[in-house]
């Protein structure tokens, strides 16, 4: 079962991506080692492999450590929770004012970029075969 289908099967919805979230995403991104690909109708940034920022629906996510995660939520950030009750792991969803702000959303942009870019780099086979197992 394709992750679409089984979307559908658990009745959810994958919110449609504002396209001007993407615009703020993408002028947020830094200039080098960066990619943006496209993940369930919405976008995420990569760095190494490694996914660290990205859209969904109207939100913009980040991947931080967790000393940025706490200085985060102390400014209203919350956990990043594609499914309802399931938080991503390191993710957190920022708050409408930061993505509104262009420098406060180029700070938090930057601390997930560089954190993430400081973890072990996926090899482009893992990457194959982590797709892959997913499509089953």
């Amino acid at each position: 079962m394709i992750l679409r289908d089984w979307v559908a099967w658990m009745g959810m919805k994958i919110p449609k991506m504002d396209p001007k979230v993407k615009e703020k995403l993408e002028a947020a991104l830094p200039s080098e080692g960066a990619t943006l690909r496209p993940m369930f109708g919405n976008v995420a940034a990569f760095v190494n492999g490694n996914m660290f920022a990205g859209v969904m629906g109207d939100a913009i996510f980040v991947r931080l450590g967790k000393e940025d995660r706490t200085e985060a939520e102390r400014g209203g950030a919350k956990p990043f929770e594609p499914m309802p009750g399931r938080p991503m792991k390191d993710y957190l969803e920022i708050p409408n004012t930061w993505v509104n702000d262009p420098a406060a959303l180029r700070k938090w942009v930057s601390k997930a970029h560089r954190h993430t870019g400081s973890l072990p780099a996926k090899s482009k086979a893992s990457v194959k075969k982590a797709g892959k197992n997913r499509r089953k």
